[in-house]
């Protein structure tokens, strides 16, 4: 979509994106913190083991795991799926695809300005604004050119936190406790605040320099969540939640023709931190009372605070070139990446408790605190990569695509304990390396200049790791890659003059070695310690297909469809593994234990079948001296998702009900000016992207991630040239 479709289609968040790009589905409880699934490869998301799917701004990968970033979409050239592996070229992270943002860089010859502004009111929350300006402005012509972009604005919220008590647990006099102090409505409102600079010199006729940076700030209250058997719209937390994420990245891109080729260096720094802080009211009070060490009282209060801190530098060198039959690129890839969080666990006063008492008691006397456990981690990740790609034109109707990439992944972790956090530390080291090469195949038939059909393979890759060493585990303490083979065949056309446009694929992928984060097996079976761990636990298959179709009716209608249908996304799971221990009546089969996974399940966070469609009317009219006035209809329906791979205990797997989404735009377009009316979620639904509640759901609590309910504005742009 280009930045003038995310305007007229009001996207703003990758999970306003994927409405309208069936093939993509993003799981998000608050801007900034999404899974992105790709045709359905999916393990559910997790922590501990790369992302599927990739996420670009520009050059740079912005791709975290279970985070990734939403890009306030200001002054934006377009945003792009590259759906199938990517690997070739974007290397790890993109196993099933990239999503590219791509901003608009310096004009060198023509000023341009604009600033734009919206109100919004949601039904039942508070109000929404933004306000957003670009200005583009020639410092010597055809030579050097700055590009500024600025933004602020404020998501209102619209979930409640009502009044109720503490959870009944088996303690008693347990859950009398209410959460007055934190009783508050629309609690979920959300403030961004940014700005993106760009400078770009034309050295000569040859060499070009780019200069790029771009900062962003997302202060955020509560998780767009609610609990139905509350009330609509409604929560009990007993502590305010808050989530911060902060970012800047900087490239420098240089661009030259040698003659033979064209030549790319793509220097680039991502500096990302995060904090989030949330309710554990219903977990503490769960643990409370295990022993003595876990004594918080009855109807404890708590929660939990993440910091964490993410930087990658990278470059890369692209060749490229082109002759009358050949073009190709050749390229080489360096990356290192450092990723630091903290995990902390609180209780209110804690420091005077029965747990803290028993704990200091025990190791000699300790520092007062208030966090029952805090663990970390610190991770270095070093990438070498080589890649190329050629397209070979036989004739006028035959191209065959070859490509390949070579990678060296080394991954460096150190994973520390203190319980409480004043106690002395325990270090935990892990390490893990990979290497590879994964290929690219592909032949395109031209039937014409207006239709072309193609066939690809390709395969997409996640490196293996190493997990944390905490106890005797079940399961490895290294887990190798998973390796997604796609076969493809497609057709990409244009019909009628062009009034017609038709894109279609059908692909078959295999995910051998699937990585998947489970609960190691040892803690339910041997009382071992909980873990956290990723293991290759089976393959999985994913069959479907994907339909654009786009129209101009006449000259004033205009209509627009697509769809993915995935016929089959499951898992043969490994549903037990070795272990001496296993010994005894409880184990169907003697040195075997189970995983807790089912022999064929389907894949998780990615609808069978979803699908979008619009229908506009354009017609120049003489109001306000003259414009093209527009009326637009859009709807969007995603189908029914599983929320994880397993179902464990404490945090059970949810299916998620589909729901469907209409919008209804007008607007107004001049020459320097444009103004525009919007409804958004017309039926006023509920739709649930996601559901979860560690422990919670053993008192009846259940956290559905909602979209934003009914919502109506206005927004207005003016342009300068």
């Amino acid at each position: 979509l280009t930045g003038k479709d995310l305007k007229k289609r009001g996207v703003y968040t990758l999970a306003d994106f994927a409405r309208f790009v069936p093939n993509l589905s993003t799981q998000s409880t608050t801007p900034g913190q999404n899974t992105i699934v790709i045709r359905g490869v999916s393990d559910g998301g997790g922590f501990l083991q790369d992302p599927s799917a990739a996420v670009y701004l520009d050059e740079q990968s912005m791709s975290l795991t279970s985070a990734a970033p939403d890009i306030y979409p200001v002054d934006l050239a377009r945003i792009e799926v590259l759906a199938g592996p990517q690997s070739t070229l974007f290397g790890a992270s993109s196993q099933s695809g990239a999503v590219r943002i791509i901003t608009n860089k310096p004009d060198l010859s023509e000023f341009e300005a604009n600033v734009g502004v919206e109100y919004s009111a949601t039904e039942g929350g508070e109000p929404s604004w933004k306000f957003d300006g670009t200005l583009n402005f020639p410092i010597i012509e055809d030579k050097f050119a700055i590009r500024l972009s600025a933004f602020r604005a404020t998501d209102g919220g619209y979930i409640d936190n009502v009044l109720s008590n503490s959870v009944e647990t088996w303690r008693e006099g347990s859950g009398v406790r209410d959460n007055a102090n934190a009783v508050e409505d629309d609690i979920n409102s959300i403030d961004w605040e940014g700005f993106r600079g760009h400078a770009r010199w034309q050295i000569n006729d040859d060499w070009m320099a780019t200069l790029s940076y771009n900062h962003q700030k997302i202060d955020a209250g509560s998780y767009n969540d609610y609990d139905p058997n509350v009330g609509d719209l409604e929560t009990v937390l007993f502590i305010n939640e808050e989530r911060t994420d902060e970012f800047d990245q900087m490239s420098l891109v240089i661009e030259a023709d040698l003659g033979f080729a064209n030549l790319v260096s793509a220097t680039s720094y991502y500096d990302r931190d995060i904090y989030y802080e949330y309710d554990a009211q219903a977990y503490v009070s769960y643990a409370s009372g295990w022993s003595a060490y876990y004594d918080f009282g009855v109807d404890a209060i708590g929660g939990a605070s993440e910091p964490s801190n993410f930087d990658a530098f990278s470059q890369e060198f692209r060749l490229s070139g082109s002759s009358e039959s050949l073009q190709w690129t050749a390229g080489l890839f360096y990356q290192e990446a450092n990723d630091v969080y903290v995990f902390n666990t609180y209780v209110e006063d804690y420091r005077n408790s029965v747990a803290f008492e028993s704990w200091s008691y025990y190791l000699g006397g300790i520092d007062p605190t208030d966090s029952w456990w805090e663990s970390g981690q610190e991770s270095t990740r070093e990438e070498v990569a080589v890649f190329g790609e050629l397209n070979w034109s036989i004739n006028k109707y035959i191209d065959i695509i070859l490509g390949a990439r070579w990678y060296d992944v080394d991954i460096e972790r150190t994973y520390y304990i203190a319980n409480p956090a004043t106690a002395p530390i325990t270090v935990i080291p892990s390490i893990g390396d990979d290497s590879g090469t994964v290929p690219k195949l592909g032949l395109q038939y031209n039937v014409n200049d207006d239709v072309m059909l193609f066939a690809v393979y390709s395969e997409g890759f996640r490196p293996g790791g190493g997990n944390r060493n905490r106890n005797a585990q079940t399961l490895p303490l290294t887990f190798d890659s998973d390796i997604l083979e796609n076969k493809e065949i497609g057709l990409k056309s244009t019909w009628f003059d062009g009034r017609l446009q038709v894109n279609a694929s059908i692909y078959q992928m295999t995910w051998a070695d699937t990585q998947v984060q489970i609960v190691d097996p040892a803690q339910a079976y041997f009382g071992q310690t909980f873990v956290w761990v990723v293991a290759n636990l089976g393959d999985a298959e994913v069959e479907g297909w994907d339909l654009d179709v786009s129209a101009l009716l006449t000259e004033n209608w205009l209509i627009g469809f697509n769809m993915n249908h995935t016929s089959k996304a499951e898992l043969t799971a490994v549903t037990s593994v070795p272990d001496e221990r296993a010994v005894g009546p409880e184990f169907e089969e003697q040195g075997m234990v189970p995983t807790g996974l089912e022999p064929l399940q389907d894949l998780p966070l990615f609808p069978d079948t979803s699908w979008s469609a619009y229908i506009e009317y354009n017609h120049n009219v003489g109001w306000f001296g003259g414009g093209n006035g527009f009326v637009r209809l859009q709807h969007s329906d995603t189908g029914e998702s599983l929320t994880r791979v397993d179902d464990h205990w404490a945090s059970p797997r949810y299916t998620l009900d589909g729901y469907s989404v209409t919008d209804l735009r007008f607007g107004l377009a001049a020459s320097n000016w444009l103004v525009q009316l919007f409804i958004n979620n017309l039926g006023d639904e509920r739709g649930v992207t996601y559901a979860d509640n560690w422990v919670g759901n053993l008192f009846g609590q259940s956290n559905h991630t909602v979209i934003r309910p009914r919502n109506a504005g206005v927004s207005f742009r003016y342009m300068w040239h």
